[in-house]
Formats: C-alpha cells, structure tokens, sequence
C-alpha cells in the first residue's frame, strides 16, 4: 500500500512520518523544493526497510517558519 502527499511549499522542507507513540517510523523527504506541486509516496515501510503495520500514523511537514502535523491511516 503506498500513500502521496502533496506539497506546495517552496524552499527547505522535512516529511516525517511518525506512530501513534510518536517515534520516527520515517524521513520522507529533506532538503529544498522549488515552488510549485510535489508528491511524495510512501511506501509503508519504515527506515530499515520493514513493512509497518495497519493502523493510524502522523506525517510531520516541517518548511521555514511553518509545521503541521497531520493524520492518515494506512490499511493492507
């Protein structure tokens, strides 16, 4: 199962994605965008390459002075 999640932030950015316990499951992206739409896919493994489990997990969008946090759910 692979989630996108658009961006449409230019400039320095991280995508994280992190458990309901808040521990880092995954870096998805660092580094700069140029301005304009972007899609980053996860593929519902963690750092080392592991399938993840079913269930809720939070992406942690991070972009000069802003941060949201947001939800999802990933189902198999």
């Amino acid at each position: 199962m692979e989630m996108a999640i658009r961006i449409y932030l230019p400039g320095q950015m991280s995508l994280e994605v992190y458990n309901v316990k808040g521990q880092l499951v995954r870096t998805l992206q660092q580094g700069y965008l140029e301005t304009g739409q972007h899609s980053v896919t996860w593929n519902g493994r963690d750092a080392s390459g592991n399938s993840c489990a079913s269930g809720v997990y939070f992406y942690k969008l991070r972009s000069n002075d802003l941060v949201l946090v947001r939800k999802m759910l990933m189902l198999k």
